[in-house]
């Protein structure tokens, strides 16, 4: 089931791995891949040399003519529909991992209202603000729809927080949680070092 969606390999890709893999030929040596930090905006994608012996129990293996592909098993979902290719970039060989899903949410059913709201934080909101060197924070979902956040970085003190609150974030979480009636912020930006510059 997964190794026709999972992970496709390019053949120039595996072309590229069969020749390095040639090198090690005297040692029985495979690839291994994960995911670090799945579904945030910090996920990254892991191939690594695998020696016969260091894959674990539960991994899910892909079987090539030279080499056996594992896969973390916790990595699956976030994996599927990933392309390994092969490109020539400032003169130089490499690999190239293109993984669609790993920072996007799989919503769950044992996932709270409260965990969906902070994945979109992580995932979307946290980028937005980075580019100026803001951090947002979710405090807290209140029964009655108003969801408590708490800035912080170059946004804590910043005169145009509110342009950010109600034209950035609130359009962005109000389109995915209609049932959240406002969106308040905590911190208190008079306190910062430099506010409201």
């Amino acid at each position: 089931m997964y190794n026709e969606n999972l992970i496709k390999i390019t053949n120039d890709a595996l072309d590229y791995i069969n020749i390095i893999l040639k090198k090690y030929s005297k040692n029985k040596i495979n690839l291994r891949i994960f995911v670090k930090y799945p579904y945030t905006i910090k996920a990254e994608v892991n191939l690594i040399y695998c020696y016969s012996g260091e894959e674990l129990k539960n991994d899910f293996q892909i079987n090539y003519e030279n080499f056996i592909l594992f896969i973390e098993n916790n990595s699956i979902d976030a994996l599927k529909d990933s392309i390994i290719d092969y490109e020539i970039k400032n003169n130089k060989k490499k690999l190239s991992i293109k993984s669609p899903n790993i920072k996007k949410n799989i919503l769950l059913n044992n996932k709270t209202k409260l965990e969906q709201v902070r994945y979109v934080f992580d995932t979307e909101i946290a980028k937005m603000l980075f580019s100026h060197g803001g951090t947002v924070e979710v405090i807290n979902l209140q029964d009655n729809g108003i969801l408590l956040i708490k800035f912080g970085g170059n946004c804590y003190g910043c005169g145009m927080v509110d342009i950010t609150l109600t034209q950035g974030i609130e359009k962005i979480i109000k389109a995915k949680f209609p049932e959240i009636k406002k969106i308040e912020d905590i911190t208190e930006h008079h306190l910062g070092l430099d506010p409201f510059h």
